[in-house]
């Protein structure tokens, strides 16, 4: 299909840049088709052997690479017009009694929230993404209530906009309702199953499992993350004007586990 798309114009550098800036979202990996398109653009740059003003040509075009190179690494290209996108948030690991702040980026702003809490910047080992993380104090937050109930039932409370639950049977079982709705989903034994549910206002979620023949279920582990619309009470710096909050930013997240058998 990539050749039904490009025909001729798949021979077009452009056209590489155009699908790496779309498809992709890794903006380095634009510096690809640049570097690429320099090297067929040199012979024209240089031309035949001869006078000394021609062979300058080649020189001058990289020094003028590289005071272009060095002008946009040390001058940033945010602006209020186009701010650079942040994510901040806390998370609160009621499991371990622990809370962090989070950021998703490294400027001055984020490493200052960051090292509030007086600890260490590091990488976010939990996250799939680049993440960057630091303790932070277990500040009053608001907690997730997990009730388990005859019938193969968990209900799930908080004052979350979102619900992440994660679920891993001891044995063959089915997600049979959600909510009261029903779903009939495979529950693979010793496998994480992810379930997400998003509303406006969330205050509880219910979730009814049975097990093979609709008996009981057997014992599951669960792992629990409510997304919150509020961070706990300590204000944070006033964020730049090239700035701008983005995704969950400004938010927080409360995770933990439990144990259910019936």
């Amino acid at each position: 299909e990539l050749t039904a798309y490009g025909g001729e114009s798949d021979r077009w550098i452009g056209g590489v840049g155009h699908i790496i800036h779309l498809a992709l979202d890794a903006p380095a990996l634009l510096a690809i088709p640049v570097w690429t398109a320099a090297a067929l653009v040199w012979p024209l740059a240089q031309p035949v052997e001869g006078a000394p003003p021609a062979r300058l040509a080649g020189p001058l075009l990289i020094a003028a690479g590289l005071a272009v190179l060095f002008a946009v690494r040390f001058d940033p290209p945010w602006s209020v017009r186009h701010p650079q996108a942040v994510a901040v948030g806390y998370r609160f690991d009621d499991d371990h009694n622990t809370a962090w702040r989070t950021a998703d980026v490294r400027t001055p702003w984020t490493d200052a929230i960051l090292r509030a809490g007086g600890g260490e910047i590091t990488p976010d080992p939990d996250s799939a993404r680049p993440r960057y993380i630091a303790p932070a104090p277990m500040l009053d937050h608001p907690h997730v209530l997990v009730r388990q109930e005859a019938g193969g039932v968990l209900t799930f409370s908080a004052p979350a906009r979102e619900l992440r639950i994660e679920l891993k049977p001891e044995g063959p079982a089915t997600l049979a309702e959600v909510s009261g709705g029903p779903v009939a989903v495979t529950l693979k034994p010793d496998a994480w199953t992810v379930v997400t549910w998003s509303a406006p206002a969330l205050e509880g979620l219910s979730l009814r499992l049975t097990g093979p023949a609709g008996g009981p279920p057997p014992p599951v582990a669960v792992r629990y993350a409510a997304r919150i619309d509020d961070l706990p009470g300590t204000a944070a710096p006033p964020m730049p004007a090239r700035m701008m909050g983005f995704e969950e930013s400004g938010t927080s997240r409360v995770v933990g586990t439990y144990r259910a058998a019936w």
